[in-house]
């Protein structure tokens, strides 16, 4: 079985397929909107929706996600899918737990980073409640369609694909709209240096990294399109590298990192697969390509260097000033508030709630003086800690316990597609990076981490799927079990 190779990808696109994808973009659309307390653009600003409003929608996308479970004629397996419902059950009660526990006037004693104790009031209303009950109810639904349903459909993969390019050119749309209506910042930039915040480009999005979080999405799917096709892949790579450009304008550094770690990822990756084929033009790439780096590396950050013309470009380009900045200090101070209420076992087990959590991280940060995260919802500023301040013990265990799944997943497609493969370990590395200082979760909480989700957990999921179902990939359990639905929707 090991020297079978799967069958190759024909991107067909016919109506059933643009039906699909139609269905899948709504879907995710309203789902945006639902988790959004705030739009995208400046330009319509809905802080919050209006009660109604967000029941409508709600019900909406809703009634969509099971529209779609009817149209792909869903039948409930055995064992993952079972596991699956019994724990977002359990998730959706531990949430109610959380509403039905706490007060509608709640008060709390907060230690601010000048050391003063502050006595914060917040009220919680019945509002308040149900947009928690019902997010939970929306974030589980979405979560079971798209990592159990979704990857296991017959068209999937190129639905992706569809996707994939759907996200690149909107990336460009970004780029050129930030072009023609910001021109002035990129100028001064060039003209005056870089810095972390004066003259930076935010683009339609609200500040600037969220207009590079959404561009490095675009990034990642050039680099999955340039796994899938055979012809003019490298040209995927080449439309990389405006979008990097457009991403350090922005001088958001944790992007930058990313889309560092990537370049330098796939090129390490380039020389180990061009070694077996291209021995000697390896051993010309391999010296010039660690000389370039070690040499890049000592003129920028050996004092002695900085005189001369290469060391004053690259500190030029990459001052110090952009890393001196107090955002890593704000992080600090709402980490140590997130952590000290997870000192409490009835929080640390169950979280503080859906749209609660961020609700009470705001109104506790109104009060800080050192932060400037002085509205409603709180920003955590860390995907890890937003999801277990939100569902506690709970959520966090299956969450990466999915992560898990996803590096297992990428372990065993490995030896069919080692491209793919490795792509998704990278895209995977860089999430985790990202969620490290960024408040993004896969397919939870917000429309950024709702978004990244598409490069990072669907290529991987699909090709294991497409495996699985032609039996080049097949468990004890599969085999044991094949062709056996409990219940479906539709036969």
């Amino acid at each position: 079985m090991e020297n079978v190779a799967p069958s190759p990808d024909k991107i067909i696109i016919n109506k059933k397929i643009w039906g699909e994808f139609t269905l899948i973009i709504a879907i995710f659309v309203l789902i945006l909107f639902i988790f959004e307390n705030s739009f995208i653009t400046p330009a319509v600003i809905i802080n919050p929706f209006d009660f109604i409003s967000f029941l409508v929608i709600n019900c909406i996308s809703i009634a969509l996600i099971f529209a779609y479970l009817i149209f792909t004629h869903y039948r409930i397996q055995f064992r993952s899918e079972i596991v699956a419902l019994f724990t977002l059950s359990i998730l959706i009660i531990s949430n109610s737990v959380v509403i039905g526990n706490l007060p509608f006037t709640l008060i709390e004693e907060l230690k601010l980073s000048n050391g003063d104790l502050q006595t914060i009031t917040i009220s919680i209303d019945m509002i308040d409640r149900l947009r928690s009950f019902l997010l939970s109810i929306s974030a589980s639904l979405l979560i079971y369609v798209m990592i159990f349903v979704f990857p296991k459909q017959k068209h999937t993969s190129t639905i992706i694909i569809l996707s994939a390019f759907v996200l690149v050119a909107a990336g460009y749309v970004f780029i050129v709209h930030s072009l023609i209506t910001e021109m002035d910042k990129y100028v001064e930039t060039i003209t005056s240096g870089i810095t972390a915040y004066s003259h930076v480009p935010e683009g339609l999005f609200v500040n600037r990294n969220l207009f590079a979080s959404y561009l490095f999405v675009s990034f990642l799917s050039c680099f999955y399109l340039w796994t899938r096709m055979r012809k003019f892949r490298w040209l995927f790579l080449i439309l990389s590298i405006p979008i990097a450009v457009i991403i350090f304008f922005t001088v958001s550094k944790t992007k930058i990192i990313m889309f560092s770690f990537t370049y330098l990822a796939f090129w390490i990756y380039w020389l180990v697969t061009l070694f077996p084929k291209h021995k000697i033009f390896f051993a010309f790439a391999l010296p010039i390509s660690l000389l370039t780096l070690t040499t890049l590396i000592v003129f920028r950050f050996v004092p002695a260097l900085e005189t001369t013309f290469l060391g004053k470009l690259l500190n030029d380009i990459l001052p110090d000033s952009i890393f001196v900045t107090d955002s890593l200090l704000s992080r600090f101070i709402i980490w140590r508030y997130a952590l000290s209420y997870l000192k409490e076992p009835f929080n640390l087990f169950f979280g503080r709630g859906f749209y609660l959590s961020k609700m009470l991280l705001g109104t506790a940060m109104a009060y800080e003086p050192a932060t400037h995260f002085t509205y409603r919802w709180g920003n955590f500023h860390n995907g890890f800690l937003e999801v277990i301040s939100t569902g506690g013990l709970i959520l966090l265990i299956p969450y990466l316990t999915f992560i898990g799944y996803l590096v297992y997943v990428n372990i065993k497609i490995f030896k069919f597609n080692k491209p793919l493969a490795f792509y998704s370990l990278v895209a995977l590395t860089a999430f985790f990076i990202h969620s490290s200082f960024e408040a993004v979760s896969l397919l939870l909480f917000n429309a950024e981490g709702i978004i990244h989700a598409l490069p990072v957990i669907f290529p991987s999921l699909v090709y294991y799927h497409k495996l699985k179902k032609e039996k080049l990939i097949v468990s004890n359990w599969d085999l044991k079990h094949q062709d056996k639905p409990l219940l479906a929707f539709m036969d």
